[in-house]
């Protein structure tokens, strides 16, 4: 009532009686609101409270009344707040998401940098032993060939003399797979059948080890001649093969599937081995960890440096692996057109 510079009591309230069922329930006790009414051309909307003495009883009603203009700024300061607050909540996810990001890169860089520092100090050792274990080893093989052509019996061979050749030669492999390992290797790119190298590489290596009756399916004709280090990829086949035959059981099948695939409009060489050997417990990458081996006799640097090789002509190796299923290997290598430059 304050709100009118003049009260004319006199003057009837009609819209009190089109509420009159608030008013009603105001009276006994109940607030409540109207829906929107016009009085002189503006909306208004009321609200009607019970007025009770101090034993309780409802002795009248207060009555407000708001323009419906106050109403609208409600609503747009309702709608002010619901922005405002999805806004600080895009900004605190924003946020989250770079701070994870952030670390994950932190992480990803402490581990470069333990990688980095780990090849450096075998970069290091590496040219030690290729200086200091090389040229021991030239003696010897050199020595093992003179005693053989003095002392051995060719009507009847010893293996003995073979021991120390084939000794030098797996401490040289493991020399040039440390040096692979630790430094950036010259690739020579040069056209090559790769259908030729997969079925010497098998040839090769069924002859290594005639004792494990390993059978072989290939896969890989139809594939024209393209760019690769022939050496190279011929000793990831070589680790890969000799692998797969080591964990197959006495006749089992490896499977060495090659064939061309498309990936975003560039031509790429797909080649699978599978086996179907005892598998891997646990995570299989942990096979490319260097020195990480399972064999009595293996250095660890093997899948290592086969995966070091497949990178460096800017292609991926994968593996798959389940225990008592067997392992599946996948490499991909970019496919070079004849007339592009290496």
């Amino acid at each position: 009532l304050d709100s009118y510079a003049e009260l004319d009591l006199n003057v009837s309230r009609t819209y009190l009686v089109g509420d009159s069922i608030n008013v009603s329930r105001a009276w006994a006790g109940v607030p409540g609101a109207s829906p929107l009414h016009v009085l002189e051309g503006q909306k208004f909307k009321s609200a009607y409270a019970p007025l009770r003495n101090l034993s309780g009883d409802v002795i009248g009603i207060l009555v407000t009344e708001a323009n419906a203009y106050f109403f609208h700024i409600l609503e747009r300061y309702r709608n002010t707040f619901l922005i405002a607050a999805m806004g600080s909540a895009g900004i605190f996810v924003l946020f989250a998401a770079f701070i994870i990001y952030a670390l994950r890169l932190l992480i990803r860089t402490q581990e470069t940098l333990s990688k980095s520092e780990r090849l450096a100090m075998m970069g290091q050792m590496s040219a030690v032993l290729a200086h200091e274990i090389r040229n021991p080893l030239g003696i010897i093989r050199g020595t093992a060939d003179v005693l053989k052509s003095r002392y051995e019996n060719q009507q009847t061979p010893d293996p003995l003399f073979h021991y120390i050749p084939d000794e030098v030669n797996r401490l040289n492999k493991l020399v040039n797979d440390f040096l692979i390992l630790s430094r950036e290797s010259q690739l020579s790119f040069e056209e090559n059948d790769l259908n030729e190298l997969i079925n010497e590489i098998v040839q090769k290596a069924q002859l290594d080890d005639e004792k494990t009756p390993v059978r072989f399916q290939i896969e890989a004709d139809g594939i024209a001649p393209f760019k690769f280090d022939r050496n190279g990829i011929a000793q990831v086949l070589m680790n890969l093969v000799r692998n797969s035959m080591q964990a197959t059981t006495s006749d089992g099948l490896i499977r060495i599937k090659a064939r061309a695939i498309e990936k975003r409009r560039k031509s790429y060489i797909q080649i699978e081995i599978q086996d179907s050997g005892h598998g891997i417990d646990g995570d299989p990458r942990v096979i490319f960890e260097p020195f990480y081996t399972t064999k009595s006799t293996g250095s660890g640097l093997g899948m290592p440096v086969s995966r070091r090789i497949v990178e460096n002509h800017g292609g991926k190796i994968e593996v798959e692996s389940r225990p008592g299923v067997g392992t599946n290997v996948t490499i991909i290598l970019p496919c070079k057109p004849n007339n592009e430059e290496s």
